[in-house]
């Protein structure tokens, strides 16, 4: 088991079929840890549209 740093979930091994974007979860993770959210907030533009 894989424990969580910021979102509310723990990572098991499983049997079951998943979506194909069952580890976009991980990568969300991953981005949060490394303040890779906070410098593209910072530095990329905003979109024109919501």
């Amino acid at each position: 088991m894989i424990q969580q740093k910021i979102f509310p979930f723990k990572l098991e091994m499983t049997e079951d079929k998943l979506t194909s974007k069952a580890g976009l979860s991980i990568f969300a993770e991953y981005n949060r840890a490394m303040g890779l959210t906070e410098l593209a907030d910072k530095y990329l533009a905003r979109p024109k549209r919501e």
